[in-house]
């Protein structure tokens, strides 16, 4: 399975919304976010991975008998750092109107009915909706074999910010990573929540790797580098982060 290659799938997916890699010059509005769905779970007594994808296949077979499409569909697994839960389960939309067009289509059809239920027996998941805004692309990034590396901040924004210092905070670490040519992140995304709950954060942000090696080799040419010290600085000055790493694989769509 080659889940880097998936994952820039999901990357395609939300620059169907047309949302550009900002530079920090950037002075233009950009388009409106595509949207993120996700479930947040953690595994019932004596379930587990196996369990989770006979409970896709279940999905993906009543899906086909209704006749609905489904979007495609990712699973994180947490590597490390201390969160709340097992494994993020998640589903990109182009935008808010395809996210309700896909919901409304999942609701009428009767074959699906049973779906929810064979998911709860599975795992105790917290779901959101989530805008979601690119920060940077790299259109060299090579398929791996290998589970892809994801790299996640969980964030609060600092007192005396606000929502209003992100974007020009997106185009700084759009631009870095950019001059890191080969060395930066395949792709880096900004979240935002749209819905609430328990342990749900003002901002989240995730980078994605080949693997841990190309991981490594982004740190230590940004964290020597003049640009690399303005960049956190800015980056601690509007947000508090706590940062946990994940492996993630793509389980709905057809590269899974």
């Amino acid at each position: 399975m080659k889940t880097t290659r998936n994952f820039v799938s999901f990357l395609s997916v939300i620059l169907l919304a047309g949302v550009p890699v900002l530079s920090h010059a950037d002075n233009h509005a950009p388009p409106p976010p595509g949207v993120l769905e996700t479930w947040a779970c953690s595994y019932n007594p004596g379930q587990d991975q196996g369990d989770l994808m006979a409970a896709r296949d279940y999905l993906v077979k009543q899906a086909e008998k209704a006749g609905v499409s489904l979007q495609p569909a990712y699973v994180w697994n947490a590597l490390k750092g201390g969160v709340p839960m097992d494994f993020l389960w998640m589903s990109p939309h182009e935008n808010l109107d395809a996210f309700a067009a896909a919901i409304d289509e999942f609701a009428a059809a009767p074959d699906l009915s049973g779906v929810q239920a064979r998911f709860d027996s599975v795992a105790d998941c917290q779901p959101g909706l989530n805008q979601t805004m690119l920060v940077h692309s790299r259109e060299a990034a090579e398929d791996s074999d290998d589970a892809a590396h994801i790299v996640s901040f969980a964030c609060d924004i600092n007192h005396g910010m606000s929502s209003s210092d992100l974007p020009d905070l997106r185009g700084h670490i759009g631009s870095v990573m950019e001059s890191m040519g080969d060395n930066s992140p395949n792709f880096s995304v900004m979240v935002q929540p749209i819905t609430g709950g328990a342990n749900v954060r003002d901002v989240y942000m995730f980078s994605v790797y080949n693997n841990v090696s190309a991981w490594s080799k982004f740190v230590g040419e940004l964290l020597p580098s003049e640009a690399g010290q303005s960049m956190i600085r800015h980056f601690n000055v509007v947000l508090s982060c706590d940062q946990t790493m994940w492996t993630g694989m793509q389980v709905i769509g057809d590269d899974a």
